[in-house]
This record gives C-alpha cells, structure tokens and sequence, in this order.
C-alpha cells in the first residue's frame, strides 16, 4: 500500500511539473489536494483554459457527476463535481483526477479516511444551522 501511494504521489508530480508544456494552458483555480471524509461526498474542480478539459479518474471509487463549462474573458472557465464513494475499505485511500487539454496536465490529489472524522458543534444562539454530512459524524451540544 506504501509503494501504491508514493507511486501515485510521485505520478501526480511528474503531471504538476508538465502543467504549462507550451502546448496549451490549463489552471486548476480551487485547491490541488482534496480530503474526504469516510462517508460519500462531493467536491468541485474549478479550471480555466484554452478549451474544455478531458478529466480522467484514477480510481473507480471516484465518478464525474457533472462537467460544466463556459467563456470567461475569452477562456474557458470549467467547474467539475466529483462524487466519492463511502470507504468500506477502513483504511486511507487515495486518487488523482487528472486534467488534460492542448497537451497541459494537471491533477488534484484525493485523499479519503477510512474511519469517520468527529465534529463537534456547539449552538449559542437560537438561530438555526444547517448541517450537511460531508464525510464526518457530529456531535451536537
């Protein structure tokens, strides 16, 4: 398991370090690393580039729920939702989304716990508060 994630870790380098090849340019504009909690979830990939980019998933624990783009000051501004699946497995997995267009690549690292992380949530006031299971199991005072 050691050797699989240095592997992929060392993987989602070489793609960072070949982002801008000349080729193209594509920008992941929202964070690089993401963290998940055990229990299903959802995060979004904002890009912009030169035209919409090809996304390829490196575990069949992640789907692409929705890919949408448009033109923002004459680019493509892409934003895709990603779906985790719940981690049956009880350890920590981890995956790349990888982002490819006009020969630029770059990936998002997925990390995912293997048991649920606890929030804890203390209401003060009488207004209300929306909580949303995000891969976590909360505690409420």
């Amino acid at each position: 398991m050691t050797f699989a994630l240095a592997g992929l870790l060392l993987f989602v380098a070489c793609e960072k370090g070949s982002q801008q090849s000349g080729k193209g340019a594509l920008t992941i504009t929202s964070s690089s690393e993401v963290t998940i909690g055990k229990y299903a979830a959802e995060f979004v990939i904002d890009y912009t580039a030169d035209a919409e980019a090809e996304v390829v998933l490196s575990s069949e624990w992640l789907r692409i729920r929705k890919h949408d783009t448009g033109i923002v000051n004459g680019k493509t501004a892409g934003k895709i939702t990603i779906q985790v699946e719940e981690n049956t497995s009880g350890g920590i997995r981890m995956a790349a989304v990888t982002l490819s267009q006009g020969g630029a690549r770059q990936s998002v690292v997925v990390n995912q716990l293997g048991e649920a992380m606890e929030a804890k949530i203390t209401i003060t006031s009488g207004e209300t508060i929306e909580v949303k299971r995000t891969g976590c199991k909360a505690i409420i005072e």
